[in-house]
């Protein structure tokens, strides 16, 4: 515990360089490892560097370092990690309840850029990937979102009439506002 203070503190005096990240980031105590991927979320370091530390973070054995990195994700978004963040929700289990909330939220965050969101009506996902975009669609409205229930029209049959028609009203909603705009 004292190195991850010892590292915190070096960025309070904003001498924490990213030697001592690098080295944080892959120390052998996960403790360190989580306030390591919390400095990253507060680091101005080049977007390279942070998502390539972020997608190390996904991997990690521990679940409190997993999580610690896709909140970091979450408050520094990136293209690059939306597909990595659907995997790691498909990987983790039904039990880790806080990392998979944390990783709703850092795809929530992501997903706000509709031109990412965008990209996503084209690409390759499982029925499970996109079953949880369509879910996290409600929370978004934005054009992106809309745009991607109508893309995946096929995958709504699954859910009750009611959350069809909430879906599809949403669809209409945010497509006719940026229709008009």
């Amino acid at each position: 515990l004292s190195r991850a203070y010892f590292y915190r503190a070096l960025d309070r005096l904003g001498v924490l360089g990213e030697g001592d990240l690098a080295n944080a980031v892959s120390h052998p105590e996960a403790i360190v490892r989580v306030h390591a991927h919390r400095l990253l979320a507060e680091s101005s370091l080049a977007a390279e560097k942070r998502e390539g530390w972020l997608l190390e973070g996904f991997k990690d054995k521990d679940s409190m370092v997993r999580r610690a990195a896709v909140q970091a994700a979450a408050s520094r978004p990136a293209q690059g990690l939306i597909l990595p963040l659907l995997g790691l929700y498909q990987s983790t289990s039904e039990a880790d309840v806080h990392l998979l909330h944390s990783l709703r939220i850092s795809l929530r965050t992501h997903l706000r850029n509709d031109e990412w969101f965008s990209r996503l009506t084209t690409a390759e996902l499982s029925g499970e990937e996109s079953d949880l975009l369509i879910q996290l669609c409600l929370a978004l409205k934005n054009r992106g979102a809309g745009e991607y229930i109508v893309s995946r029209l096929d995958r709504l049959a699954q859910f009750s009439a009611r959350k069809v028609g909430e879906y599809l009203r949403f669809a209409a909603r945010y497509l006719a506002v940026a229709v008009t705009v």
